[in-house]
């Protein structure tokens, strides 16, 4: 057998493996930013889902207190000033803690979002590297050719 050959298959042999790896880290690349980009999607939509639980929770526990102060008190709670006082302090307190509520729901939510998104784009990126997995091995093949020319020049 001549050297030629020995070259050619060592570079054949060479550029399928390279192109066997390249296309398998490329499919699983894809599958795992695929997987990923749907778990943050998941997470966007029960961060947002947590936040409106949290935030009906809270107004539960505000009506039960207000509940309570008016039925606590043998006159008309509302001709009271401390009371009103009470009662304004209270919603202040109320509408301030929905809105961190609802803040932290959103930034939660936009933060899982823009995972998901980054996920999409690496699962992309991998999506390409699959489709150009061919490069190096053409490559391989092309310098195992210049090889076993060289090979037979010399020889």
């Amino acid at each position: 057998m001549s050297w030629e050959y020995v070259v050619m298959a060592s570079a054949v042999a060479s550029a399928g493996a390279q192109y066997a790896a390249a296309s398998t880290q490329a499919k699983a690349g894809a599958k795992t930013a695929r997987i990923k980009a749907q778990i943050d999607s998941t997470n966007a939509s029960l961060a947002s889902l947590e936040a409106t639980q949290t935030e009906r929770s809270r107004l539960k526990q505000f009506a039960a207190l207000q509940s309570s102060n008016i039925s606590s008190t043998s006159y008309d709670p509302y001709s009271s000033k401390s009371f009103l006082a009470i009662e304004n302090d209270s919603e202040d307190e109320l509408k301030s803690d929905v809105d961190s509520i609802r803040l932290l729901g959103q930034i939660k939510t936009d933060r899982y979002a823009k995972q998901a998104k980054i996920s999409d784009i690496t699962g992309d990126s991998y999506r390409a590297m699959g489709k150009t997995a061919w490069l190096k091995p053409a490559g391989t093949l092309m310098a195992g050719g210049y090889k076993a020319h060289k090979v037979t020049k010399e020889g």
